[in-house]
């Protein structure tokens, strides 16, 4: 596996294992390496580079640098072309909040982004465990929300409107990388195919109380100790966005893996009066995700 420079440097003497979980492009690979003569854990995501990968960048380093969130610490957020010659590759590290461009990616090859970071703290939420607590996994999974909505997003550097969202969701299509739609959803069945989903998102958008959206928010993407909620992975999809967002992938897994935590989850939020047509809304945009 190629890596770039530093983090072939940091990597060199690692235990590298491939992960699986998750439905995500990427490749993602579970580090350990010795750090002040003990054994450290570290994660290391790899993808082609577009626009959420370098989202997701900037979002941990702000994220970290700000100690906005708990969330581990990123230890390189690189983006290099992968060479057919290693030794004449190019890279730009982005250790900082000011991001410029990848020069030349289009005619030397294609680009890729390397992020490395530390093991999150506690354990994920997606365990037969938590399930089998509905009440207390609801609690968890709402407290995990109101320390987003805290972030004070003045300055954020991601601003995940709708309008860019289906932008991005139109270019896929243009380029034909959807295929079925999951016949078995049953908040898709209306619809024959992605196009149809798409056209219905542009004409239906809904209105957005803005507060800081971690984007995917499922039961994988953060972290416990068993009473608090300890960290949080997977920013692709983050920025500034609407609650419902994150309220609606919450429900969504929770239907699926523990339908009792539902109404403890609403209750925890404050929520008396869900909104389904919102909560709709969001599922279905994340089907062009």
């Amino acid at each position: 596996m190629y890596l770039p420079k530093p983090i072939s440097d940091f990597l060199a003497r690692a235990e590298i294992r491939a992960e699986h979980e998750g439905m995500s492009s990427a490749d993602v690979y579970h580090c350990h390496a010795l750090s002040g003569g003990k054994k450290e854990g570290y994660y290391l995501k790899v993808e082609p580079w577009s626009a959420s990968v370098e989202n997701e960048h900037r979002l941990y380093r702000w994220l970290y640098d700000g100690k906005r969130l708990p969330v581990p610490e990123p230890l390189f957020c690189v983006a290099a072309e992968c060479p057919v010659d290693a030794g004449n590759s190019k890279s730009t590290e982005f250790l900082s909040a000011e991001f410029s461009s990848v020069e030349n990616s289009a005619v030397l090859g294609r680009t890729y982004g390397y992020l490395l970071i530390r093991q999150a703290k506690g354990e994920i939420l997606r365990q037969p465990k938590y399930y089998a607590d509905p009440v207390h996994l609801a609690r968890l999974a709402a407290e995990g929300l109101r320390l987003l909505w805290q972030v004070d997003t003045a300055d954020c550097p991601v601003k995940g409107n709708l309008d860019e969202k289906l932008k991005l969701a139109q270019e896929e299509l243009c380029h034909g990388s959807y295929g079925k739609l999951d016949a078995s959803v049953p908040y898709t069945k209306d619809f024959k195919n992605h196009a149809e989903v798409f056209e219905f998102l542009v004409k239906h958008q809904p209105d957005v109380e803005p507060v800081f959206t971690h984007g995917d928010y499922c039961l994988n993407n953060f972290f416990t100790d068993g009473e608090h909620v300890t960290a949080f992975i997977d920013f692709g999809n983050g920025g500034v966005g609407d609650a419902y967002q994150d309220i609606a992938l919450c429900v969504r897994e929770f239907i699926k893996r523990c339908p009792g935590a539902v109404p403890y989850f609403y209750e925890q939020i404050g929520i008396t009066e869900i909104d389904e047509e919102k909560l709709r809304y969001y599922m279905l945009l994340d089907e062009l995700f």
